[in-house]
């Protein structure tokens, strides 16, 4: 789900507030004090410089003390039981010498007996050298001796190694010929080749032979022409065995080339090796079938093992990979289902699987949410038994999976770069993936976008002039930071447009952020300008740095609301006062003089409207609708709003045929920007905004017929949605949508051909996708809940053949006898205190919210178990949920029905975090019905839920 993480973050601080209240008029010594809940615990500080212990202050508050200091050359380790000062060693040994230039360099420890590099001796003091760590006098070679470098060949001059000879423009080489080093022409040996000398095996690389093994007590033998060490082979006097097509013959212990076969084969004759005129295969072996000839009998005989199979010449291995193995395409896979390091950043590739319908995988692996629901390799938390470039990350409980954590460059072979920050193979700075290919390209202007971050754009000035890179501030008056240019009046809290009109050193849109709340608000999130909670940001001393649920921010600092601007009020129960935007203006107004109007979310917004612009406005009906800080004018039939322009432009639809054939290959970049599913001001029937670029197709269904439509294959942030009309550019005519997937259904009930029109839209981007169309009789058509007893008539589609009709109160539908049944309440009584429960022992998507959002947004589709709770007169109470795991996307509601599976009776719902935790209020006297739900229709587990006084 797409949520501002600033509004979750309100919400969290807000709820925090509410837990609180109680009387009393002494105030609280622990107060804005940073609290730890068990006495004796240890932790490391926010610096890692020093040991802290859990330990009562004077006014017995619980807080953390640094009660160890670590020292100069150590930092704070919390890997084990109880955290330690460890030593961060440079060296390892004692004493030990290495060289620094010309300096010697000791291995010392200090105080706490940590290892590092001193500086001890600089031996140029004495005029001498450091050589292996030690200052080393007397010549550096003879007057008149040779050597090679780097293909040039020198000569020793007055104590000093002189380039006399260049051996490359000629295409010579530079070899050493009787300790004499000299140019030589022709090819030398090829790379790759060995041979014995001096019984060292010698390889060529280059065009020179270099010594690489040292066969020392064995002997280098050539073996199959390939020089090797072998050891001492005893043998029988006579003996004879083939080697290279030579016939070797055994004398006094000792193997000796006795027979060159020549153009004939040396094989094996009765334990003799004889020379053999080679027979010929007629027809001619077929090489593209991977077939060789046996010349030995002249029978064509296969070139390829025996877990190989022949594809077009070449032997390839039939073994596929299990979860988690290494793979570069589907068929490596026995899942059939690769996802790669080049296009999904995973170390060498990772083979995945899809869950079945019950959440379940092969062998250990466990099913993830991954936006999709994904089979991962399961591992030993515990241990270490994932592969390397990946870890095992712990789910508790015992269970974890192993995912991406690569640690050098190595580990990433189609990449060739490791971003260890995060784990993930990525293309290296200056490159990124071009996903038609698929394969790491130059950034070019148009990929880096250089002026989302007021920036201009030099197509040749990275990568050694090969790459793009963004150069220099749009305004000259801009600050030029690490990653972008920003107004030199910027500040964290203050006012912005976009993510590059906020300060610091951080990267717009992955750290640092223009939150789209009233008037905008600059925001840091986890950045490099965070200090200290408590503390100012680097370079904004006006800022706050603080910590909530594990994040760091930075904020605008305040001490009372009168330090913000207006739509903002200092929230002060952190350790530090910061700016928040207003989340409640119907109760708090809008901390202003007017200029500001309160929207129906809850934030107070810039009446866009207030100058009246659409007044007089040519083919407008002159009516303004506020949307956020901005308006937009309502058009005359035939135009429609351009949000670029800001007019009443002429509209044209131009809407493509789309049949049940379905279209491959759309390119939505080529398309328009001027649909929003969300922008009506009501409801999204995609659960969000499509205002990225979309494609429009008219698509004839006849009478009764059921439409399903797929939008696949897209890599951006897509979302489909059908509409009655062409002209519907807000979605106010919407009949169904869909965004993760992007896959509706819909019918026609009517008696007579409709023509829907189908918006292949984004949230954000564009790009290319395919549409699947499957059009079919509905299953409603025939008007099957007419007869059935206890039921509204309304038939409801569930899938293509499947359909539910709607039932009276009391009564629930029975998908598998196609009724209404008696609805049999199952609640459990709960009141103040805690109650254990496992949504996997509930039911099914049995409750689901869908006669509305009750102010949420969106219906609840998992695994629930029911609640009931009386409320008495001037009761209020706090209920929350907290998942054992984050496995489940909590979905918190109430209501005053428990027969009441669609919501009709909401009166409270939550879904403002992904950790698995929600909280509501009710405070009017009555019986309710909590429901304990999800999300997502595949998840369920272990809760507790609380009930507190308010």
């Amino acid at each position: 789900m797409r949520k501002s993480w600033l509004i979750v973050l309100s919400l969290v601080l807000a709820t925090s507030l509410a837990v609180g209240c109680g009387g009393g008029d002494d105030p609280d010594p622990c107060e804005g004090l940073t609290l730890c809940t068990t006495a004796g615990d240890m932790q490391c500080n926010s610096g890692g410089t020093a040991i802290q212990t859990c330990a009562a202050n004077a006014d017995a508050c619980l807080v953390w003390s640094d009660t160890t200091t670590c020292g100069a050359r150590q930092a704070c380790d919390a890997s084990g039981t109880d955290p330690v000062c460890a030593c961060n060693d440079t060296c390892n040994t004692e004493n030990a010498t290495q060289c620094a230039t010309d300096t010697v360099q000791t291995c010392t420890a200090d105080a706490d007996g940590c290892m590092a590099w001193a500086n001890t001796t600089d031996c140029t003091a004495s005029n001498e050298t450091c050589v292996d760590g030690a200052c080393v006098g007397g010549s550096v070679c003879t007057d008149g001796e040779t050597r090679c470098e780097a293909n040039w060949v020198e000569t020793c001059a007055n104590d000093a190694w002189v380039q006399t000879t260049d051996c490359t423009p000629d295409g010579d080489t530079c070899q050493v010929d009787d300790s004499v080093a000299q140019c030589q022409g022709g090819v030398v040996c090829t790379d790759g080749e060995t041979r014995c000398e001096a019984n060292w095996v010698e390889t060529c690389a280059n065009n020179a032979w270099g010594q690489t093994t040292d066969c020392a007590t064995d002997t280098c033998v050539i073996d199959n022409t390939v020089a090797v060490c072998q050891a001492a082979v005893t043998c029988t006097d006579g003996e004879t065995r083939c080697v290279a097509n030579w016939i070797e013959t055994c004398a006094s212990d000792v193997w000796a080339q006795t027979t060159d076969c020549a153009t004939d084969v040396c094989v094996i004759d009765a334990d003799t090796a004889v020379c053999q005129t080679p027979i010929a295969c007629n027809p001619a072996c077929d090489a593209n079938a991977c077939m060789e000839c046996d010349t030995l009998v002249g029978t064509c005989v296969t070139f390829c093992d025996a877990d190989e199979v022949c594809n077009a010449g070449t032997c390839e291995t039939t073994v596929t990979g299990p979860l988690g193995d290494p793979c570069s395409a589907d068929a490596d896979c026995d899942s059939g289902w690769c996802l790669t390091e080049m296009l999904n950043g995973l170390p060498m590739g990772y083979c995945a699987a899809e869950c079945d319908g019950d959440g379940n995988c092969p062998s250990d692996g466990l099913c993830m949410d991954l936006g999709i629901p994904v089979c991962l390799d399961g591992c030993d938390p515990t241990g270490n038994d994932c592969r390397e470039g990946y870890e095992c990350i712990d789910l508790g409980e015992g269970l974890g999976v192993c995912w991406a954590a690569c640690d050098a460059d190595a580990q990433c072979g189609e990449t060739g770069y490791c971003a260890i920050d995060d784990g993930f193979c990525t293309c290296p700075p200056g490159e990124h993936v071009d996903e038609t290919i698929p394969d790491c390209v130059y950034d070019d202007c148009d990929y880096l976008v250089c002026e989302d971050l007021n920036m201009s754009c030099d197509a040749t000035a990275g990568c050694s002039g090969d790459c793009a890179a963004c150069d220099a501030c749009l305004d000259v008056n801009d600050v030029l930071s690490t990653n972008h240019c920003y107004p030199a009046d910027a500040t964290w809290g203050g006012e912005c447009v976009t993510d590059a009109d906020c300060p610091g050193t951080g990267m717009p849109g992955s750290d640092t952020f223009c939150d789209g709340l009233t008037g905008g608000t600059c925001v840091q999130v986890d950045g490099p300008d965070f200090v200290a909670d408590g503390q100012a940001c680097a370079g904004d001393t006006g800022s706050m740095g603080v910590t909530a649920e594990g994040t760091n921010y930075c904020f605008e600092a305040c001490a009372a609301t009168a330090d913000c601007r207006p739509g903002y009020y200092c929230y002060t129960d952190l350790t530090a006062g910061i700016c928040l935007a207003i989340n409640d203006c119907a109760t708090d107004g809008c901390n202003d003089e007017g200029e500001l109007t309160c929207g129906d979310d809850g934030y107070c917004w810039l009446d866009g409207c207030a100058a009246d612009p659409c007044s007089g406005m040519a083919n407008s009906d002159e009516v303004c609708t506020g949307i956020g800080d901005d308006y937009r004018c309502g058009c005359d039939a035939g135009y429609f709003w351009d949000a670029d322009t800001m007019a009443c432009e002429l509209f044209v639809c131009d809407a493509a045929v789309l049949t049940s054939a379905g279209l491959t290959g759309q390119d939505s970049c080529d398309g328009t920007a001027i649909y929003d599913a969300g922008a009506n001001g009501e409801s999204s029937c995609t659960g969000y905004n499509s205002i990225g670029n979309e494609l429009v197709y008219s698509l004839e269904v006849p009478a009764g017929n059921l439409v399903d439509i797929e939008m696949v294959n897209s890599s951006f942030d897509a979302s489909l949605w059908v509409t009655t009309s062409c002209s519907d550019l807000l979605g106010s005519s919407c009949v169904v949508g869909g965004d993760d997937p992007e896959t509706v259904s819909f019918s026609n009930d009517t008696d007579a051909m409709v023509t829907y029109y189908v918006i292949a839209d984004a949230y954000s981007g564009c790009g290319t996708f395919d549409l699947i169309v499957t059009m079919g009789t509905s299953p409603c058509a025939s008007d099957p809940c007419a007869a059935v007893a206890n039921s509204d008539g309304v038939c409801m589609l569930v899938d293509a053949s499947t359909y539910a009709c709607g039932c009276d109160d009391g009564f629930d539908w029975d998908d598998v006898n196609l009724t209404c049944e008696a609805f049999a309440c199952s609640a459990t009584a709960i009141a103040v205190g805690d109650t254990a429960g496992d949504t996997c022992n509930g039911s099914q998507n049995t409750y689901t919210m869908g006669d509305g959002d009750c102010g949420v947004g969106w219906s609840a589709n998992s695994w629930e178990e029911l609640h009931e709770l009386t409320v008495g007169a001037g009761e209020s109470f706090i209920i929350s949920v907290a998942y054992d795991a984050d496995a489940v996307d909590a979905f918190l509601w109430a209501t005053t029905s428990c027969g009441d599976v669609l919501g009709a009776s909401c009166v409270a719902s939550a879904d403002t975090n992904t950790d698995g935790t929600e909280s509501i209020v009710i405070d009017t006297a009555g019986t309710y019905y909590v429901v304990v739900d999800g999300y997502y229709a595949d998840e369920c587990g272990a809760y507790t839920l609380t009930v507190a006084a308010n």
